[in-house]
C-alpha cells in the first residue's frame, strides 16, 4: 500500500515563523500639508515616509482620539470563462479609508484642516482666536504618519505612512451631556502618480534592531 513517507503534519522548505509579538493600542498621528516634502525623499532603499516640519510647513498632532480604522477600498470584478466559472478577481485599490472619532478639538489651527474651515486669526487684543466656516476646499492634501510603539525600553515600533490624504468628512460635531465634544472623521488616503508604483498611497515601516 501507499504510504505517507515520514508522516509529517507540518510543511517542508524554508518557513517564517510567527513572532510572539503583539500589539496594542492605536497609534500616534501626525499630519502635514502635501506639498511639503516627506521627511525621507527617499530613505536609502527608495522608500518615501515621515514628516519634517518648517515655519512654512508645520506638522500638525491629532491628539485623543477612538476608534481608528483603516479600510482597504477596491474595486474588484471576476474573470469568467464559459468553460471554467471564475478563475480569477481583477483587483485595483482605489483609496484607504481613514475613520476615527477625534476628541481633541483644539486649538483650532487643527481643527480647521479636519472640518475644512477657514483660516485662522488671533486677536491679541481681544485674546481671541476665529475662523470662518465657508466653502469647503477642494484641493487640500496631507502627508500622514501614524506610529505605534510595541516595545518601551528599546523604542521598537510600526509606522504607517499616506502620502496623499484629503478629509472628506467630520460629521457630526456631538456635544453630549457628561461627555467631551466629538467629531467623526473620515479621511482617504489617495493615490499619487508622482511616486513610485509600489507606493502610489504609501507604506509601512517597522523598526526593530533587536530583531532585524
Amino acid at each position: 500500500m501507499p504510504t505517507l513517507g515520514t508522516g509529517t503534519d507540518i510543511p517542508i522548505g524554508p518557513e517564517i515563523d510567527a513572532e510572539d509579538i503583539y500589539i496594542e493600542g492605536g497609534p500616534d498621528i501626525w499630519f502635514q500639508d502635501a506639498t511639503a516634502n516627506p521627511q525621507q525623499n527617499p530613505d536609502s532603499d527608495g522608500f518615501y515616509w515621515g514628516l519634517s516640519g518648517t515655519a512654512a510647513y508645520p506638522v500638525y498632532e491629532l491628539g485623543c482620539y477612538d476608534d481608528l480604522s483603516i479600510a482597504d477600498s477596491r474595486t474588484s470584478n471576476p474573470v469568467t470563462c464559459a468553460a471554467l466559472g471564475n478563475v480569477r478577481q481583477m483587483q485595483r485599490r482605489d483609496a484607504l479609508e481613514i475613520s476615527l472619532t477625534f476628541k481633541s478639538l483644539l486649538p483650532f489651527e487643527t481643527l480647521r484642516h479636519i472640518m475644512g474651515l477657514g483660516a485662522v486669526t488671533h486677536n491679541a487684543v481681544e485674546e481671541t482666536s476665529k475662523m470662518g466656516i465657508g466653502n469647503l476646499p477642494q484641493n487640500t492634501f496631507f502627508h500622514m504618519w501614524l506610529a505605534r510603539v510595541y516595545d518601551e525600553d528599546l523604542g521598537d515600533y510600526v509606522g504607517l505612512y499616506f502620502d496623499k490624504v484629503q478629509f472628506m468628512d467630520a460629521n457630526p460635531l456631538t456635544m453630549a451631556y457628561g461627555k467631551e465634544w466629538t467629531v467623526a472623521v473620515k479621511a482617504m488616503a489617495l493615490a499619487n502618480s508622482a511616486r513610485p508604483k509600489a507606493q502610489r498611497f504609501g507604506m509601512m515601516l517597522r523598526y526593530d534592531p533587536s530583531v532585524l
